[in-house]
């Protein structure tokens, strides 16, 4: 008869958390906690790319840059935002920086803007907003301090990364 109550027992279990905890996790990101956020996990996971990430963060970025303008665009731009950032900050490599701040840019005002449906704007609690935010002022401020710019005069950028 124990045997039977045991095989029974859920393995789920719930901890009970007070709110500045909860608030903590929920708003965990790259900035404040040194990890990418439970948002650009979900997006490598979905994509496949959790691994490759793990194991070759340039290689599994280049292939989250190359399905941008699929239905989950918006959620990639912010994956590519956090985790260029994340790079940036193990490799020390600028152009990870630039990158980071431009896919902010770019989730935060999509070039549809004027004409996206209500649905498509990012509701003013979705954390992502704050991340992109300060990800992308922690990417422009120091820049505009040292009064240098992330890209020189006259040049271009192009965001295409190797594969």
């Amino acid at each position: 008869m124990v045997l039977l109550s045991n095989g029974c027992a859920t393995p789920v279990g719930v901890e009970r958390l007070d709110e500045q905890a909860a608030h903590r996790e929920l708003n965990a990101n790259i900035l404040s906690t040194d990890k990418p956020s439970e948002y650009s996990r979900q997006v490598l996971e979905r994509t496949g790319l959790a691994q490759l990430f793990r194991d070759d963060p340039q290689r599994a970025l280049g292939e989250l840059y190359s399905g941008l303008g699929k239905p989950d665009e918006r959620d990639r731009l912010f994956a590519l935002a956090e985790l260029s950032f994340a790079y940036a900050e193990e490799a020390r490599n600028q152009s990870y920086y630039l990158a980071s701040a431009v896919y902010a840019y770019a989730f935060l005002f999509p070039p549809n803007a004027a004409n996206a449906l209500q649905e498509n704007m990012i509701p003013v609690c979705d954390s992502r907003l704050t991340c992109t935010i300060e990800v992308w002022l922690q990417v422009l401020l120091p820049a505009m301090e040292r009064k240098s710019t992330l890209i020189p005069a006259g040049s271009t950028c192009h965001l295409a990364h190797s594969i």
